[in-house]
């Protein structure tokens, strides 16, 4: 599971079988803003996208997991544990409520997590392909108050699953549904149904 570091997924720490995951790309926001005045702030943002070259790196050489891997505990860990020691150390510069002060903590709060990725290779550096997928649902969050009533917002969340999972099967949603609606649905047997599910569609 991986997350910023809110903390209700505090509780998911210690449950067997869960593996709480941070997320760099949080990390890194905090320290953007404030890199343009802030040395420290900047070298910080600086080491952080080494992490994300090599991460880059892995990718455009299609690395099997084995070897992104070995790739993080050879060359990611190190850089992990420096900057974890270079921002313990100028911690101290900084006024508690400080922006700066702030974002350092923000770091040390979630820092555990954020290094295990380097643990596994399919596990990802940050949480943002989970963060683009819902980013349509969050933008229209105020147009949801007028779904009318319950029933008509359960409608709706079980649309825009279909349309997330059209995209993850990559079926064109549209194209999809129009296929689908086409079908006697309602004279339809269950095993028939789950047929038409995205990721079973053909």
């Amino acid at each position: 599971m991986q997350s910023d570091g809110y903390e209700v997924y505090s509780r998911f720490e210690n449950v067997q079988g869960i593996v709480l995951l941070g997320c760099m790309a949080h990390v890194r926001r905090k320290f953007e803003h404030l890199a343009a005045d802030d040395k420290n702030a900047a070298h910080i943002i600086e080491t952080i996208a080494t992490l994300y070259e090599l991460e880059e790196n892995l990718k455009h050489k299609k690395a099997p997991p084995e070897e992104v891997e070995t790739e993080r505990k050879a060359k990611a860990y190190p850089i992990l544990k420096y900057l974890e020691t270079y921002m313990l150390d100028v911690h101290k510069q900084y006024t508690p409520g400080e922006a700066m002060e702030k974002a350092l903590r923000y770091a040390f709060a979630v820092w555990i997590r954020i290094g295990r990725y380097v643990q596994d290779g399919r596990f990802n550096i940050d949480n943002n392909l989970m963060e683009q997928a819902i980013r349509p649902i969050t933008l229209g969050r105020k147009n949801y108050l007028f779904c009318g009533n319950n029933e008509g917002a359960e409608n709706n969340a079980i649309f825009y699953t279909f349309v997330a999972c059209c995209r993850e099967a990559d079926i064109e949603p549209y194209k999809w549904m129009k296929e689908v609606l086409s079908r006697p649905l309602l004279d339809m047997t269950e095993e028939e149904l789950t047929k038409m599910l995205p990721s079973n569609f053909k």
